[in-house]
């Protein structure tokens, strides 16, 4: 607790001046007795009787030397540094000298945290992300065996009217899945698969499904389609180990699909310089692990684009065609996205009116748990009504950055803590026993709507 750790700084600073007034005290000690120890004795003026044969002369010789001829003199006295004063038997000068040093010591160490601190980057949350691909492990080297014996090439119908399809990924394995558009002239979806493991007996239970001509009804249309990749479940703690690579060719005349895995995944997007445009694309990770791992681009674009991992990363870019939805509330994912409005077309104004149809509003929906949420939301050529809802059911980190929205309108922040840059209002009392949340950005009537909900978490909301 604050109180706790406050009084625990101020024991160990007081602390630590009783130790360096202990110090100096045997310092003190130490030197008086050096002093002590380098003093001039006292100096004998009698000599040694010479020698002779004689008893009686030595033996007189004897009794002369007995004789002290030394004369007493008065001890030299040390003389010590008079103190300014002694309070309770505390001499105040070795506690001020303590302090001062202790005071030095303290400005020293803060001093080299500061600095460190301003040459240290800021924590972005994605130390801790594993590296694509690589972090799955089950490599090549590592695992010589390959289904089939070779890469399998497979094509398969989507569905004949909804023209839809979804891909479904279970067992014990780990893999990449790469999106990738398909030729111009493509119209079935192609997929190029290895699957591979370091005990080739495993190989023989992988079984794979997908709709063939044979599925069709006597009209030739596919009604389910389909692709299911079936692997054996593998002891976390044994030897074996399956991994599968798979990149799905899509064509431009698909209009859903939907991706779920129930194995640690990687699924990387298309390059942002190619498109694919979907009506409906998902991508839902079942797994509860922190290797899965979506890595969105522009390069897929959707009227209504969903990404949900119960754990792992959702790091990259999203567009905003109608609506997209982010979620990784059932766990602690973390999600790191930039999100970029696509432009979107509306009709022309009929003959005789006298408004433009106004642009469709952008809309965001992002729901997380316990995992850190950064949203970075950047502004289109044309700027398109902002509607944006960012949940939290856990109490993970909301970072919320809209500097680059071109934001204009009414904000409603709702957090068990925040912080708020470039917000206007919420100042006032409000309403009797409700909190003020009367808060805007720019042009209170500009339009644009943002919603932020997380009871049990910290907020930072940057405009």
């Amino acid at each position: 607790m604050p109180n706790e750790s406050g009084l625990s700084r101020t024991l160990s600073f007081w602390g630590m001046v009783g130790v360096v007034m202990t110090g100096l005290r045997l310092k003190e000690r130490w030197d008086d007795y050096k002093q002590l120890s380098t003093e001039d004795g006292r100096i004998s003026l009698n000599s040694p009787a010479r020698y002779s044969d004689d008893d009686a002369e030595m033996g007189a010789a004897s009794r002369v030397a007995a004789l002290d001829t030394d004369i007493p003199g008065a001890r030299q006295k040390r003389k010590r540094a008079k103190e300014c004063c002694v309070c309770c038997g505390l001499r105040c000068g070795l506690f001020w000298k303590a302090f001062g040093i202790v005071c030095l010591i303290f400005l020293l160490w803060n001093t080299f945290k500061i600095t460190k601190y301003a040459m240290t980057p800021s924590p972005t949350g994605l130390e801790n992300m594993p590296e694509y691909s690589a972090s799955l492990g089950c490599l090549p080297g590592d695992a010589p065996h390959l289904y089939n014996s070779s890469t399998i090439t497979i094509n398969t119908s989507m569905t004949s009217l909804k023209k839809d399809h979804s891909l479904d990924l279970r067992g014990g394995a780990v893999g990449t899945l790469v999106l990738a558009p398909g030729a111009p002239d493509q119209t079935d979806i192609k997929y190029e698969m290895t699957v591979r493991s370091n005990d080739k007996e495993v190989l023989d239970f992988i079984d794979v499904h997908y709709p063939t001509e044979h599925d069709a009804d006597k009209a030739g249309n596919i009604k389910d389609s389909r692709f299911v990749l079936n692997m054996p479940l593998v002891p976390a703690a044994g030897s074996s180990c399956i991994r599968y690579d798979i990149t799905v060719y899509i064509p431009q005349s698909l209009k859903k699909l939907h991706v779920q895995t129930h194995t640690p995944t990687h699924v990387q997007f298309p390059d942002q310089t190619t498109s694919i445009m979907l009506d409906e694309f998902y991508v839902t990770m079942y797994a509860t692990t922190s290797d899965n791992m979506i890595l969105p681009t522009v390069g897929i674009q959707a009227k209504k684009l969903k990404l949900e991992a119960f754990g792992g990363w959702i790091v990259g870019d999203v567009s905003i065609v109608d609506k997209t939805t982010i979620t990784t509330r059932r766990g602690d994912g973390t999600m790191n996205v930039r999100v970029h409005p696509a432009a979107v077309s509306v009709e022309p104004p009929k003959e005789g009116a006298d408004t433009i149809p106004p642009l469709p509003a952008a809309r965001l929906y992002t729901t997380s748990g316990s995992g850190r949420t950064d949203i970075s939301y950047l502004s289109s050529g044309t700027h398109r009504p902002i509607n944006s809802v960012h949940q939290s059911s856990g109490n993970g980190d909301l970072y919320l950055t809209y500097a680059d929205a071109g934001f204009n309108g009414k904000i409603d922040v709702k957090a068990k803590s925040y912080t708020m840059k470039g917000v206007q209002g919420g100042m006032g009392p409000g309403k009797p026993g409700e909190h003020n949340n009367d808060r805007w950005v720019g042009n209170k009537e500009g339009g644009d709507k943002l919603e932020v909900d997380s009871p049990q978490g910290w907020v930072g909301l940057y405009f």
